[in-house]
């Protein structure tokens, strides 16, 4: 080796370019042997690090679907039946209906392949730079709001870009269940859907209760008729002996898009066309304020600003999609009262800032182990002297807070960088925080 080479390994550890660092070798090799002249060598470089940058990436979003089983459309048994609508099904792995913001909802009897479909539409997305999530219905409506979790389990199930929803309407819905089902999916105008259902959705009104307190726009659960029973291909009721066998997607404005399968009607339902991405700068702020809130923030740089949500003793936390130039400093100076954000990396990670009108403030990082795969240097970010930035920031608070939890949260690993957000919160000792 080289002292140029050696300097450049440096150079590119420093850069955090580990991608060039694993390849330098063999790039190298191909330099000295005439194969790459000077800006071919750059280049290749540069995609290498690029392609690891990706994988990276891919891994991460395949984590965060919480995928039951890693299935793909190619694994999928088209030979089960011959009245399989293969054609449709394979249009749908276009995901013109995700870039348009439909939905999909697949039904029919159990074991014909609606879950094997489901997941591996969602595995498409996630190859395409989507973020995913698949979960069983009960499951997200389990616990209601005894438990204290649901605002915090909402904010996970709306922000991904497709939400599978499995064994939808399976049993009878409470009327509190049946409340936060109705508030998920109008908080979710815009973003896909995929629905799996042993009931067809002209079954579903019986299981579910209409709501208490709240009521979805009407547009985005919009449900077109198939044209026509020439449009229908039915699929045989029994069950194929591998959980492959089809789908559906139900309901859009979208004729072309419509076909049956084993009774399983396949189309997409309407939505706007608008996805929001993730992997902005938003965030939370936390503070205590009498005041306007939404016009203090704007005031002090924030945009896209969201609900705010009531804790207690006047505390309030407000979602935003976009810090933009703010100034904590500015807020604080504005309501007189202290103030904690935490901006969040593609949910991924989150960077603590927390200031009181005294002076005192702190920084900190959550999702550490998350932290690396983006090659956020660690030591700019050191545990124990956050921990003692936030007790002295808990206490000029007026609040009371845990020290070990604190610690914890700091150094703890989630799915969710929201999910450490929460939890600090609560070992800040903000009243009210869950």
């Amino acid at each position: 080796m080289t002292v140029m080479d050696a300097a450049l390994r440096e150079s590119l550890k420093t850069l955090r370019l580990s991608g060039m660092l694993e390849t330098l070798d063999a790039r190298l090799a191909q330099a000295h042997g005439g194969e790459l002249g000077h800006l071919d060598f750059l280049q290749v470089l540069c995609q290498d690090e690029i392609t690891r940058r990706e994988t990276v990436a891919f891994q991460r979003r395949l984590q965060r679907a919480k995928f039951e089983q890693q299935v793909t459309l190619e694994e999928f048994d088209f030979t089960a039946s011959s009245k399989l609508p293969a054609a449709q099904i394979r249009d749908l792995g276009a995901l013109r209906w995700l870039h348009a913001g439909e939905s999909v909802i697949l039904f029919g009897p159990v074991g014909v392949g609606k879950t094997h479909i489901a997941q591996a539409l969602g595995h498409l997305a996630v190859r395409q730079g989507a973020h995913v999530r698949f979960a069983k219905t009960s499951r997200i409506l389990a616990g209601g709001h005894a438990d204290r979790t649901w605002e915090k389990r909402i904010r996970e199930l709306v922000r991904p870009d497709v939400l599978i929803l499995d064994d939808f309407a399976m049993r009878q819905l409470s009327a509190a269940q049946a409340d936060d089902l109705y508030e998920l999916v109008s908080e979710r105008q815009g973003r896909s859907l995929i629905i799996t259902s042993n009931r067809a959705p002209s079954d579903w009104y019986p299981p579910l209760p209409q709501p208490r307190r709240r009521r979805v726009p009407p547009g985005p659960a919009h449900q077109h008729q198939p044209p026509g029973d020439h449009e229908r291909a039915q699929l045989p009721p029994e069950q194929t002996a591998q959980e492959h066998c089809r789908q559906d997607p139900l309901g859009s404005a979208v004729p072309a898009s419509h076909a049956d399968v084993s009774g399983a009607r396949i189309g997409l339902s309407e939505a706007s066309a608008n996805l929001r991405a993730m992997g902005n700068s938003g965030g939370s702020l936390t503070t205590r304020s009498t005041g306007e809130l939404h016009q203090l923030m704007r005031a002090a740089g924030f945009t896209g600003i969201d609900d705010t949500q009531a804790l207690a003793e006047g505390w309030q936390v407000t979602d935003f999609a976009d810090a933009g130039r703010r100034s904590l400093a500015n807020l604080v100076q504005q309501t007189g009262t202290p103030a904690i954000i935490v901006s969040f990396l593609d949910s991924d990670v989150g960077f603590i800032e927390a200031l009181t009108p005294d002076g005192n403030s702190w920084e900190g990082l959550l999702n550490r182990e998350m932290a690396k795969s983006y090659e956020i240097p660690l030591e700019h970010f050191p545990v124990e002297p956050a921990v003692a930035g936030a007790l002295a920031w808990s206490a000029a608070a007026g609040l009371t807070p845990d020290e070990e939890a604190i610690r914890q949260t700091l150094t703890g690993s989630a799915l969710f960088a929201e999910e450490l957000s929460s939890a600090l919160l609560v070992a800040l000792g903000l009243p009210g925080a869950t």
